[in-house]
């Protein structure tokens, strides 16, 4: 997927009608702001979206038995 990556690049999806409706790496890339909002909201959710799973599996751990029909 890489190498096809950076064997189209910058043009990403290229047109077969006209090379000026291709979508390049730079038209479809977000503005600047945009990816500081998202950098902002991706490094305070990411730890809660981690500290919630493993305080869940922490906390169902060792519940389920399994047995020859199933779990108990």
């Amino acid at each position: 997927m890489g190498l096809l990556g950076l064997s189209l690049f910058p043009e990403l999806v290229p047109s077969g009608i006209d090379p000026l409706y291709s979508l390049t790496a730079y038209s479809a890339s977000a503005g600047p702001y945009t990816l500081k909002v998202m950098l902002v909201i991706a490094l305070f959710a990411l730890p809660l979206i981690t500290g919630y799973t493993v305080f869940i599996n922490w906390v169902f751990k060792g519940k389920t038995i399994t047995t020859t029909e199933g779990y108990d």
